[in-house]
């Protein structure tokens, strides 16, 4: 009976170890669980801020763009518009150009004398036109 009574206590002895070996391992199983959950928490956390800079810097991007297009329609009105001056400035030339002609035909005489002084020049200088601001 003693050799059963020892065998039993080392047994037991043994099954004593396993247990203290399989709970330090639950330990550190749990504690590495733990760790990779803090880590995953963390991560989600990133993510969401990341995600909610990307949304931000779209919106961004977004009015920018919008910007963009309405001053690249601004810019070609303003195009528009310059051209349509300077039609109009090629236009009042020819006339004023015209109107010296009909008055040289109709005053030759003053115009030979020199007696006869032409309008001022309409300014050719474009840039007076239109200002950016």
């Amino acid at each position: 009976m003693t050799a059963q009574k020892d065998a039993a206590e080392s047994l037991a002895n043994s099954r004593q170890e396993e247990l203290a070996t399989l709970r330090a391992e639950l330990e550190k199983i749990t504690a590495q669980s733990k760790s990779r959950l803090e880590i995953g928490l963390k991560h989600q956390v990133r993510v969401r801020e990341t995600t909610a800079q990307i949304a931000e810097k779209d919106k961004e991007i977004t009015s920018l763009k919008e910007k963009v297009e309405s001053t690249n329609k601004e810019i070609e009105n303003t195009k528009t518009k310059i051209g349509e001056l300077e039609k109009k400035l090629a236009d009042a030339e020819k006339i004023n150009t015209q109107k010296d002609a009909i008055i040289q035909k109709l005053n030759p005489d003053q115009a030979s004398r020199g007696s006869v002084s032409s309008p001022p020049s309409v300014a050719t200088d474009n840039s007076a036109l239109v200002s950016f601001n």
